[in-house]
């Protein structure tokens, strides 16, 4: 695992609005199916798994970069863990 990337989240605020419109367009769909008496493909569920993604995109962020840093601090333990030792009494 330690060499594959992480993945990156190359969203911005502007994809979250996006993502927003979306919501407004999926709910638009189901009141339209739902006052034709009609099934609709898409659910409650749909819309709150997008708000949820909306609304952490923050805190993924920082679970991003937070993971990236303990990848480098593995990175790090290991390349000193592999250095020799030195002896004792020596510099």
């Amino acid at each position: 695992m330690a060499d594959r990337p992480m993945p990156t989240l190359e969203a911005n605020y502007s994809d979250r609005e996006f993502l927003a419109d979306i919501i407004w367009f999926i709910k638009g769909r189901m009141s339209a199916c739902q006052d034709r008496n009609a099934t609709c493909e898409l659910d409650h569920a749909h819309i709150e798994a997008l708000r949820r993604f909306r609304l952490s995109y923050d805190t993924m962020n920082e679970i991003r970069e937070r993971a990236v840093a303990a990848e480098g601090r593995e990175k790090l333990a290991s390349h000193f863990a592999s250095l020799p030792k030195a002896k004792k009494g020596t510099k």
